[in-house]
Protein backbone atom coordinates (compact mmCIF):
# COMPACT_ATOMS: atom_id res chain seq x y z
CA UNK A 1 0.00 0.00 0.00
CA UNK A 2 1.24 3.64 -0.65
CA UNK A 3 0.40 5.52 2.30
CA UNK A 4 -0.36 9.30 1.55
CA UNK A 5 0.16 10.25 5.06
CA UNK A 6 3.73 8.51 5.43
CA UNK A 7 4.68 10.12 2.09
CA UNK A 8 3.39 13.94 3.21
CA UNK A 9 5.00 13.68 6.85
CA UNK A 10 8.36 12.35 5.21
CA UNK A 11 8.91 15.83 3.67
CA UNK A 12 8.75 17.39 -1.91
CA UNK A 13 10.77 20.97 -11.03
CA UNK A 14 8.75 19.04 -13.31
CA UNK A 15 9.66 19.53 -16.95
CA UNK A 16 5.89 19.17 -17.82
CA UNK A 17 3.63 22.02 -16.81
CA UNK A 18 1.99 22.02 -13.27
CA UNK A 19 -1.55 22.97 -12.58
CA UNK A 20 -1.78 26.17 -10.56
CA UNK A 21 -4.96 28.63 -9.16
CA UNK A 22 -2.74 30.95 -10.90
CA UNK A 23 -3.72 29.46 -13.91
CA UNK A 24 -7.59 29.72 -13.91
CA UNK A 25 -9.07 32.52 -15.34
CA UNK A 26 -10.33 35.47 -13.29
CA UNK A 27 -13.69 34.48 -13.42
CA UNK A 28 -13.30 30.18 -12.75
CA UNK A 29 -13.77 29.73 -8.73
CA UNK A 30 -13.65 25.91 -9.43
CA UNK A 31 -11.76 22.95 -11.81
CA UNK A 32 -12.63 19.37 -12.09
CA UNK A 33 -9.66 17.43 -13.00
CA UNK A 34 -9.40 13.63 -13.98
CA UNK A 35 -6.60 12.29 -12.44
CA UNK A 36 -4.59 9.40 -14.16
CA UNK A 37 -1.96 8.88 -11.83
CA UNK A 38 -0.57 9.44 -8.66
CA UNK A 39 2.80 9.33 -7.74
CA UNK A 40 5.76 10.32 -4.88
CA UNK A 41 7.23 13.65 -6.07
CA UNK A 42 11.43 14.41 -6.34
CA UNK A 43 13.00 14.93 -3.34
CA UNK A 44 13.70 18.16 -4.28
CA UNK A 45 10.07 19.07 -4.35
CA UNK A 46 8.27 20.72 -0.86
CA UNK A 47 4.96 19.16 -2.22
CA UNK A 48 4.85 15.45 -1.17
CA UNK A 49 2.82 14.00 -4.06
CA UNK A 50 2.35 14.42 -7.95
CA UNK A 51 -0.60 13.57 -9.91
CA UNK A 52 -0.83 12.91 -13.80
CA UNK A 53 -4.41 14.42 -14.86
CA UNK A 54 -5.49 15.40 -18.36
CA UNK A 55 -4.83 18.38 -20.41
CA UNK A 56 -6.20 21.04 -18.57
CA UNK A 57 -5.35 25.18 -19.36
CA UNK A 58 -2.10 23.62 -20.76
CA UNK A 59 -0.67 21.66 -17.67
CA UNK A 60 -1.30 17.51 -17.29
CA UNK A 61 -0.15 17.11 -13.29
CA UNK A 62 -1.09 18.81 -10.27
CA UNK A 63 1.35 19.05 -7.27
CA UNK A 64 -0.41 17.98 -3.85
CA UNK A 65 0.38 20.08 -0.87
CA UNK A 66 -0.14 18.35 2.41
CA UNK A 67 -3.11 20.02 3.16
CA UNK A 68 -4.73 18.58 0.12
CA UNK A 69 -3.29 15.26 0.44
CA UNK A 70 -5.06 15.21 4.31
CA UNK A 71 -8.49 16.31 2.54
CA UNK A 72 -7.93 13.27 0.27
CA UNK A 73 -7.26 11.01 2.41
CA UNK A 74 -10.38 11.65 4.58
CA UNK A 75 -12.52 11.76 1.11
CA UNK A 76 -11.19 8.24 -0.58
CA UNK A 77 -8.58 6.88 1.67
CA UNK A 78 -4.56 7.19 2.37
CA UNK A 79 -3.69 4.61 -0.27
CA UNK A 80 -2.93 7.06 -3.28
CA UNK A 81 -2.46 4.56 -5.82
CA UNK A 82 -6.16 4.29 -5.44
CA UNK A 83 -7.18 7.32 -5.86
CA UNK A 84 -6.87 7.16 -10.16
CA UNK A 85 -9.60 7.06 -11.76
CA UNK A 86 -11.25 9.96 -9.79
CA UNK A 87 -12.94 13.62 -11.00
CA UNK A 88 -11.88 15.75 -8.35
CA UNK A 89 -12.75 19.23 -8.30
CA UNK A 90 -10.81 21.84 -7.06
CA UNK A 91 -11.79 25.72 -5.41
CA UNK A 92 -9.19 28.44 -6.16
CA UNK A 93 -8.54 30.52 -2.88
CA UNK A 94 -5.99 33.07 -1.90
CA UNK A 95 -3.49 31.52 -0.10
CA UNK A 96 -0.04 32.55 1.55
CA UNK A 97 3.06 31.36 -0.62
CA UNK A 98 5.52 29.71 1.32
CA UNK A 99 8.32 30.67 -0.99
CA UNK A 100 7.71 34.12 -1.92
CA UNK A 101 5.95 35.01 0.93
CA UNK A 102 3.32 37.04 -0.77
CA UNK A 103 -0.49 36.28 -1.49
CA UNK A 104 -1.52 33.96 -4.63
CA UNK A 105 -4.31 32.14 -5.88
CA UNK A 106 -3.86 28.26 -4.73
CA UNK A 107 -6.16 25.01 -4.97
CA UNK A 108 -7.59 23.36 -2.49
CA UNK A 109 -9.56 20.07 -2.50
CA UNK A 110 -13.57 20.27 -2.54
CA UNK A 111 -14.83 17.40 -3.87
CA UNK A 112 -14.40 13.70 -5.14
CA UNK A 113 -16.33 11.63 -7.29
CA UNK A 114 -15.46 8.13 -8.56
CA UNK A 115 -15.53 8.49 -12.86
CA UNK A 116 -17.03 5.93 -14.90
CA UNK A 117 -13.66 6.37 -16.74
CA UNK A 118 -10.54 4.61 -16.97
CA UNK A 119 -7.15 5.72 -16.28
CA UNK A 120 -4.62 5.77 -18.86
CA UNK A 121 -2.08 3.45 -18.83
CA UNK A 122 0.98 4.69 -17.49
CA UNK A 123 4.61 3.19 -18.69
CA UNK A 124 7.87 4.35 -17.13
CA UNK A 125 8.76 6.29 -20.03
CA UNK A 126 5.98 8.72 -19.41
CA UNK A 127 7.21 9.57 -16.13
CA UNK A 128 8.56 13.00 -16.44
CA UNK A 129 11.92 13.00 -13.76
Amino acid sequence: MASASKTAKARGGAERPLLKGSDLKKTERTITVFVHLVRESPEEWSSPLVMDIDETHGCTAMALNKSNIKRLVSLIGDDYEEWAGYDMTFEKVRVNNPQTRQMADGLVVDSVKKSKRKPKPVSGDDVPF
